[in-house]
């Protein structure tokens, strides 16, 4: 049996459904594609603009080059190749996960 006051009760219903409505748009938060760090990785693998763009199917550098400055958005496919060619999982081209990994290593 619930021995609060109703009004703390609601008090504590509502704060409940607002976490909720919290954690499930943090869920959904369109996640950004961090440029800086493909950029970085395609240098350090010792892939010029030129090859990795060939290798993405593109007749020019300038197409993947507008890609890779945040001229044009990554298509999900292009961005899953990227990945590939990089030989780092999908999830490490996003900021969200670069910035997860610095608070657990803040906590730790």
């Amino acid at each position: 049996m619930l021995t609060l006051p109703n009004w703390q009760y609601i008090i504590e219903l509502r704060i409940t459904e607002m976490a909720k409505k919290e954690v499930v748009s943090m869920l959904y938060k369109p996640k950004k594609v961090n440029l800086e760090k493909i950029k970085f990785l395609r240098k350090e693998k010792g892939i010029s603009l030129d090859e990795m763009a060939k290798m993405l199917g593109y007749e020019s550098p300038n197409g993947y080059y507008y890609l890779e400055i945040g001229r044009g958005r990554f298509p999900a496919e292009t961005l899953a190749r990227v990945a590939d060619i990089l030989q780092v999982p999908i999830t490490e081209l996003f900021f969200e996960n670069d910035i997860a990994k610095m608070a657990n290593k803040n906590l730790a």
